[in-house]
């Protein structure tokens, strides 16, 4: 008996210590430099815990965000007093609860807006922009098997809205409207509208079950229940992500199938709550 409480305080002990030296996950909401002279550095996080926090530059210098201890971090930073050589801001944020610890974020980076501290000249930021916009709008190629033949499609989504909470990088949730055309096959464009719930296992970005509902608009109706595995990031906007995903008829003698694809997830068009 007497070593059964001992084996208790040493697993509480390693919990408590393990707790605390596990980091405070921190959720960048929004970061953009305003395009109105002076230029404003808008800021918007979450923290799992109250904290204090600041932004550091690159360059050394600190942005004091929250001098007291919060969840919620939000500031306008006029950039007036600070030089840049370079159009855009790379920065981290660094938080420290209320018993000392400290949490040092990725490295986020900010553009700024216009060709205002662009050395390339607006040719280079439009450049920049029109990349952007290439890499969002790839469609996401799907292997798709319908009654065992194998076909390929191409789908687009857009998350719509996204639902954040406190302490994640992506939204809880969000409800998506999706494209998607599947070659050689005689009901060969779709459109979905569905919901799916994020979950962050911290061995990949996230895992996302969800489920859809599907119509080509000229009778066929089903439903969509998917789950989407998100990888990795890229350049701190996108997350290259791949899904399972089964349609069917809730209908008698309805018309089924399987799709594997490959895509880019982002919500910088979504509107967030």
């Amino acid at each position: 008996m007497k070593r059964f409480f001992q084996l208790i305080i040493i697993s509480f002990c390693f919990s408590f210590i393990s707790a605390q030296d596990e980091p405070v996950e921190v959720s960048l909401i929004e970061s953009f430099i305003t395009p109105e002279i002076p230029h404003t550095f808008v800021i918007a996080f979450f923290t799992g815990e109250n904290c204090k926090s600041k932004v550091v530059l690159k360059s050394g210098e600190e942005i004091e965000i929250s001098n007291d201890y919060f969840e919620d971090h939000k500031a306008r930073v006029d950039l007036t007093p600070f030089e840049f050589d370079t159009n855009y801001i790379k920065y981290n944020i660094v938080i420290e609860t209320k018993d000392g610890r400290k949490t040092v974020s990725e490295t986020y980076e900010v553009e700024f807006p216009g060709e205002i501290k662009n050395k390339g000249g607006w040719l280079q930021y439009a450049w920049t922009c029109c990349a952007g916009g290439v890499i969002f709008g790839v469609p996401a190629p799907s292997y798709v098997n319908i009654d065992g033949e194998s076909k390929f499609g191409l789908s687009k989504e857009i998350p719509v809205i996204s639902f954040f909470a406190k302490g994640y990088n992506y939204p809880a949730g969000y409800l998506g409207l999706e494209y998607a055309h599947i070659f050689d096959v005689n009901r060969a464009n779709f459109m979905r509208t569905g919901y799916k719930h994020i979950f962050q296992p911290g061995t990949i970005e996230y895992i996302s079950p969800g489920v859809n509902y599907i119509t080509n608009f000229k009778g066929y109706n089903g439903i969509s229940p998917e789950v989407s595995f998100g990888l990795f990031r890229l350049y701190n906007t996108f997350t290259l992500y791949t899904r399972y995903r089964y349609t069917f008829q809730p209908i008698e003698n309805g018309v089924d199938f399987h799709e594997v694809s490959i895509g880019l997830y982002s919500n910088f068009f979504s509107f967030n709550l």
